[in-house]
């Protein structure tokens, strides 16, 4: 069978599962699954609570935590105190959570020669959000690693971005701001993003146009779906890349069924979207991806296991996969994905 014939079978088998599901789930996660969220806590309570606790009895990872995680939040609460402009005007500074990932994935394949080899990449996930309520209201910096589209998939390490995001009607978010890494570029864009809630689902679509000086204007699209029968969850994640100056559409789209015990209940959009946002999770994911959209260029099934590795706030990732390529004349490809994730949203086990 040709290969891009596979499109229409595999769509309607998505679809068919999708429907079958959504007889019986249920959009909200269920209560045995226990959400994370960031400390609604000042830097400054932070460290009244940090003091009271007997410090011989906390893990050394835990105080490197908790003395790192204080120490970025303490100083930017001290920057942000002092743009008030009295003592008496002074809002209280929450935490500016962050979080840091990384990724291995090594593919058994083969080079032009018809050699077997390994090949290994590396992706990063950070992104910090900047909240600064004296600096400026309505304004929230950040750096992250996430690329401009916010793309389903990213397997190796491409950049790191910083700005801001002014908040706008209907929402809708402007950004503006610099990639770092070289070739240093800016960029601006327009994003939009909603939740609702439909029934069983929840669905979550998203938008943005935008301009780079490195890689011209472009646009993006992407949608998530889930439901929950239990503490199973079906997670439909599908995205698209336009970009003007080649005229060319990369896509994506991925199904993921996991039994979730743990999950983060605030996180930004493309952490739904690679569902990082799973932190102790059994789970089986199927992708397909295409440089055009006429067609398919990779199929890829994983089996995905995460848990703590300490703590509340430390956590690995192990992925046995096989991936199928065109380039590879859709030779199963074995592979496995290993990551670790700190997450700096508390201190740990408070």
């Amino acid at each position: 069978m040709n290969p891009t014939a596979r499109t229409p079978i595999v769509s309607w088998f998505l679809l068919l599962l999708t429907l079958s599901w959504s007889v019986r789930v249920s959009a909200a996660p269920p209560p045995q699954i226990s959400l994370y969220f960031p400390t609604p806590l000042t830097a400054s309570e932070l460290a009244v609570a940090m003091a009271s606790r007997d410090s011989e009895t906390i893990h050394v990872l835990d105080r490197w935590h908790d003395d790192w995680f204080l120490s970025v939040q303490s100083t930017l609460e001290r920057f942000d105190t002092r743009q008030a402009k009295s003592a008496d005007q002074v809002v209280p500074v929450p935490v500016s959570p962050f979080r840091v990932g990384l990724d291995v994935r090594v593919l058994e394949t083969r080079d032009t020669a018809g050699t077997d080899v390994l090949r290994s990449s590396l992706a990063g996930d950070f992104d910090i959000s900047l909240h600064l309520p004296n600096l400026q209201s309505r304004l929230n910096l950040f750096l992250t690693t996430d690329e401009l589209d916010e793309r389903t998939t990213v397997e190796q390490w491409e950049s790191v971005r910083a700005g801001l995001r002014l908040d706008l009607p209907q929402s809708i978010d402007l950004e503006l701001g610099a990639r770092l890494s070289a070739p240093l570029a800016a960029f601006l864009a327009l994003r939009w993003g909603v939740q609702h809630d439909y029934g069983r689902w929840t669905v979550e679509p998203f938008a943005k146009v935008f301009v780079e000086t490195d890689d011209g204007v472009g646009a993006s699209a992407s949608l998530i779906a889930a439901g929950w029968q239990g503490p199973w969850l079906l997670r439909s994640t599908g995205s698209l890349r336009w970009l003007a100056d080649t005229d060319t559409t990369n896509w994506s789209q991925a199904v993921t069924i996991a039994k979730v015990e743990q999950m983060l209940g605030a996180d930004r959009f493309s952490s739904r979207n690679r569902s990082r946002d799973l932190v102790h999770s059994t789970g089986l994911r199927l992708e397909a991806r295409g440089e055009r959209l006429s067609r398919v260029d990779t199929y890829e099934a994983s089996l995905s296991f995460k848990r703590a590795a300490h703590s509340n706030w430390l956590f690995w990732r192990v992925e046995p996969l096989v991936s199928f390529d065109r380039r590879q004349a859709w030779r199963a490809d074995p592979g496995i994905r290993i990551g670790l994730d700190a997450l700096f949203w508390d201190l740990a086990a408070r």
